[in-house]
């Protein structure tokens, strides 16, 4: 969809995955800050799926493969998930007979279960899909005696001092000794290269906090743009980048806007 394709069963499928990795991580498979740094992910970064669980992570990155023709269908996912078949993994898609090469009785009862297949039976395979994929996280043990209390694994985003804030600049038009309204703020993220890292960051703009935010170092480095499609009103302005990972940071740019 974001590629201009048309929408379909596809689309589903990897809005499924897309669930299922925030529901098992707690975290967007492709980050949840600003609109376009998401989709430029979408388009062009692999998915973060973080420490989804080993037996439901290869379904869920199939489903998000680039190639929308590569991502098996609904009934492919449902039945690797109860483990009826084991059909390999992406773009296999066993071809139905057409109705054509059947025998007259088959092609009667072929046509009725397609029929409850897209009516009520299309709800029960999403609901399947769903109590699948909860059947492969790791299940909870237990004990007869009881245990004491332990203290909750936290699993941190900081990646020990592998992200740093690169830079934070402008990016608008200068007019003189002011900007255009459209200018926004632009941060760039660094961090190791042949890895995909989580770090989370905030944006402050005129002293109020926008909220924590993530984003993922992809490739060595990622280009945060603070909201590119708003415009600022005439005055000055302060807008400040705080890095909440790694190494901690930020910057900060302080500007005047023309008054057109």
């Amino acid at each position: 969809m974001v590629a201009g394709e048309p929408v379909g069963p596809a689309t589903d499928v990897f809005a499924w995955a897309a669930v299922m990795v925030f529901a098992g991580t707690g975290t967007p498979p492709f980050g949840n800050d600003s609109l376009p740094a998401v989709l430029r992910r979408i388009l062009h970064d692999e998915p973060y799926l973080g420490d989804l669980p080993g037996p439901l992570r290869p379904i869920v990155l199939a489903c998000l493969t680039k190639n929308p023709a590569a991502r098996p269908g609904m009934q492919d996912v449902l039945l690797r998930l109860i483990g009826s078949r084991p059909a390999p993994y992406p773009g296999s898609h066993p071809v139905a007979p057409s109705a054509a090469t059947l025998p007259p009785g088959h092609r009667r009862r072929q046509g009725k279960g397609m029929a409850v297949l897209t009516g009520v039976g299309a709800l029960a395979v999403a609901g399947a899909l769903v109590a699948g994929a909860i059947t492969l996280m790791p299940p909870a043990t237990t004990s007869a005696a009881l245990a004491p209390p332990q203290t909750p694994k936290v699993t941190r985003t900081s990646t020990g001092g592998n992200v740093r804030v690169a830079s934070v600049t402008l990016d608008g038009m200068k007019m003189g000794g002011c900007h255009h309204p459209s200018t926004f703020a632009v941060a760039k993220v660094a961090g190791p290269s042949g890895k995909q890292i989580p770090y989370q960051y905030r944006w402050i703009v005129d002293g109020q906090d926008e909220g924590k935010l993530t984003g993922f170092v992809t490739n060595g480095s990622d280009v945060l743009r603070r909201n590119p499609m708003s415009s600022f009103s005439a005055g000055k302005h302060s807008v400040v980048f705080r890095l909440l990972s790694g190494s901690g940071g930020g910057g900060s740019r302080s500007f005047t806007i023309c008054e057109l």
